[in-house]
């Protein structure tokens, strides 16, 4: 039984550490999801070499620049990457690459922020409390997700011939 309390007390303190070591899939989950946005909307077609290249070089590269960068240095040099590797992997113009890369951008944004500030202001918590808490966090991320598999189902469904 104690163990289980001190798993509990784990997951439901302040732990910078402990939350980013838990989220770590989740890079990979957030790429995919970002491809398949972008992939889905603008209807661009590829090839599973391409998928596995595009989400294994922006989970690699952001997590490498998250280790080694500050914020917000990171997250402007991941889109700076992001740019490229769209261009490069799909053979886009320059155009084509940052609509690519702001629509799903622009909506994990508008979406993170409908979630986040209601969960915010019901648990009456803070923005770092709910990053480095790994409960809070885990919970928050799949609330997020579950929305944009939705969204891509729904997507598919309405616009996919039969």
């Amino acid at each position: 039984m104690e163990i289980l309390s001190k798993f509990w007390s784990l997951m439901t303190t302040e732990n910078e550490l402990l939350t980013k070591l838990i989220i770590f899939p989740t890079i990979f989950i957030e790429a995919w999801l970002l491809f398949e946005l972008f992939t889905t909307i603008y209807k661009i077609k590829y090839t599973k070499k391409q998928k596995i290249l595009y989400i294994f070089i922006i989970s690699f590269i952001s997590k490498i620049s998250e280790i080694i960068m500050p914020l917000p240095y990171n997250v402007i040099f991941n889109y700076f990457i992001m740019f490229f590797v769209i261009k490069f992997i799909f053979k886009l113009n320059a155009m084509q690459s940052i609509l690519c890369e702001i629509t799903p951008i622009f909506l994990f944004a508008l979406v993170g922020n409908l979630i986040l500030n209601p969960i915010l202001k019901i648990l009456d918590l803070n923005f770092i409390q709910i990053n480095n808490v790994p409960l809070l966090r885990l919970n928050y991320l799949f609330f997020y997700y579950q929305y944009f598999e939705q969204v891509l189902i729904l997507h598919l469904l309405l616009f996919s011939p039969l």
